[in-house]
């Protein structure tokens, strides 16, 4: 309502928000301002020094929806892809995609269509990530 009437907003939205509203790819770099402790445990994956077979992940995230828990495959057949060694780098991206893209692309489109309304999306542009 604050941009609506006029009123300056002293508000910095996330990073990874910011660059959503600019178009702006969203990274693992981006997942600290989401989620920090999921970035954390992303890297600890990525920096494991045995077998990450031991780990017992597979290509799928899981998420509590209204008290049930849904499974989403991060690529098709994801639920009978164990990660390894070999491709805990693409596990650890699509991950990263998942809660950064694939996950919010509803609301992030919601919320810039309704911004639309207010604020021209070309003068969003002259904006960096780290203003917006």
């Amino acid at each position: 309502e604050g941009l609506y009437e006029g009123i300056l907003q002293e508000v910095q939205l996330a990073a990874f928000f910011s660059a959503a509203l600019l178009g702006v790819p969203r990274t693992l770099d981006d997942l600290p301002s989401l989620d920090t402790e999921l970035h954390r445990s992303l890297l600890q994956v990525l920096r494991y020094d045995g077998n990450v077979e031991d780990l017992c992940l597979d290509f799928t995230v899981q998420e509590e929806s209204f008290g049930s828990m849904i499974t989403h495959e991060l690529t098709p057949g994801g639920a009978d892809m164990t990660v390894t060694n070999e491709n805990r780098l693409g596990y650890i991206h699509a991950v990263a995609d998942f809660h950064l893209n694939s996950r919010r692309r509803a609301a992030n489109g919601a919320f810039a269509r309704g911004l639309s309304q207010i604020v021209a999306p070309g003068w969003l542009r002259l904006f960096g990530v780290r203003e917006l």
